[in-house]
């Protein structure tokens, strides 16, 4: 991923832009459903080849957060707009929604990415948070107005 950046760097091809804002989405999902294993041993741990070295659970899952944050930063950070940034977690959602039965996880890499797609949006895009906390206040008022309607 890394190499397709400073491709882009020097390119800055429209193209190899959206390319690679995907892409880092896709990274970061799949290393969003990678924290959550069935259980930490052999297969869910990293490894590190060269060095016939298998990481601790906690080394593992500290390298995979790592690599979250790096992936949605990148994605950021080739995304030009708001609408953009949120187009693509819409297709990420999308994502985690199709993958419920393969996966058999639903909330917690939901949540996860939900939350840290919020932080690293914050970063570029400082009223993200408060068109969230507007759009929130707004589905709650609708949810509560649809709840006394059916109560």
């Amino acid at each position: 991923m890394l190499f397709f950046l400073q491709f882009y760097l020097i390119e800055r091809s429209e193209f190899l832009r959206v390319f690679i804002s995907s892409f880092a989405i896709a990274m970061a999902l799949h290393f969003v459903f990678d924290i959550f294993p069935k259980g930490w041993s052999r297969g869910a741990l990293l490894h590190i080849p060269i060095l016939k070295l298998e990481l601790r659970p906690f080394v593992s899952k500290s390298f995979l957060a790592c690599f979250i944050i790096i992936s949605l930063f990148i994605s950021l950070y080739t995304t030009k707009i708001f609408e953009e940034y949120i187009l693509l977690g819409l297709f990420a959602i999308i994502k985690i929604i199709r993958d419920i039965k393969k996966e058999k996880k639903l909330f917690r890499p939901l949540i996860l990415f939900l939350v840290a797609f919020c932080l690293i949006g914050n970063l570029k895009y400082d009223f993200f948070q408060k068109e969230l906390i507007k759009n929130s206040s707004y589905i709650i008022k609708q949810f509560d107005k649809i709840s006394k309607k059916i109560i």
